[in-house]
């Protein structure tokens, strides 16, 4: 008798549906409603934006959350021109360099600009060990890592460093972290499918105590707004 086939199990990400719809009410749906809506918090959303360049690194944060809830294109070319001003800043340089500039915010830096890492490294050139204390920062590291090409040591030395650290960092965080960071090491956010990125994003920018509320209802309304299923 032959012996049964072993086969693996796939790990298909998560249905980016699942409770979408209950969002928004069915007529909202089948209306303009929406449309409307969404029109009056892009604005709103375009003034906070705006209002954050008066601290760079809040700016470069904004920047951050709004590629990664998928909104970002609506504002590219505010973006592009505040990217290439704050990179040039002395003024962004210096709060970089003080020492109320956490692991978290270089490691949305490094990330942004793929630059700030020597602010994270010790006499020896390798990551400071207590860095792991920061479960968010070494998060961030490790997607900003994945950027990494051939020959990029310190990208590498990132990717080696927060890899490491991860699975225990996970262990003793708070849920709706520990899922984050879970997901990170399956599917690694620059690497993933857009959609089901943003999708998940979404939900754990819901569960942060510092979310903007005007914020989220955009991103999701825009979500829903480029693709509601049959």
């Amino acid at each position: 008798m032959e012996s049964e086939v072993q086969r693996p199990l796939a790990d298909f990400p998560v249905n980016i549906w699942e409770d979408i719809l209950t969002w928004f009410s069915n007529s909202d749906l089948a209306s303009d409603t929406l449309k409307e809506k969404h029109s009056i918090l892009k604005e709103t959303v375009k003034e906070s934006f705006m209002a954050s360049r008066a601290n760079p690194i809040e700016n470069v944060k904004f920047i951050d959350t709004l590629c990664r809830l998928g909104v970002s294109y609506h504002f590219e070319k505010d973006i592009t021109h505040q990217l290439e001003k704050s990179f040039d800043s002395l003024d962004f340089n210096q709060k970089i360099r003080q020492d109320g500039c956490n692991f978290y915010t270089v490691g949305i830096v490094f990330q942004v600009f793929n630059s700030g890492s020597n602010f994270l490294l010790d006499e020896d050139g390798k990551f400071k060990a207590h860095l792991v204390a920061d479960a968010r920062g070494t998060l961030s590291l490790y997607e900003a890592a994945q950027w990494s090409t051939p020959g990029e040591d310190t990208l590498d030395e990132a990717l080696a460093f927060s890899n490491a650290h991860l699975e225990e960092i996970s262990s003793r965080s708070s849920p709706h972290l520990a899922i984050r960071v879970k997901n990170a090491l399956k599917h690694p956010f620059h690497k993933g499918i857009s959609r089901i990125e943003t999708r998940q994003f979404i939900s754990y920018y819901e569960a942060e105590e510092k979310c903007d509320s005007t914020l989220l209802e955009f991103a999701k309304i825009d979500f829903v707004a480029n693709g509601v299923p049959p």
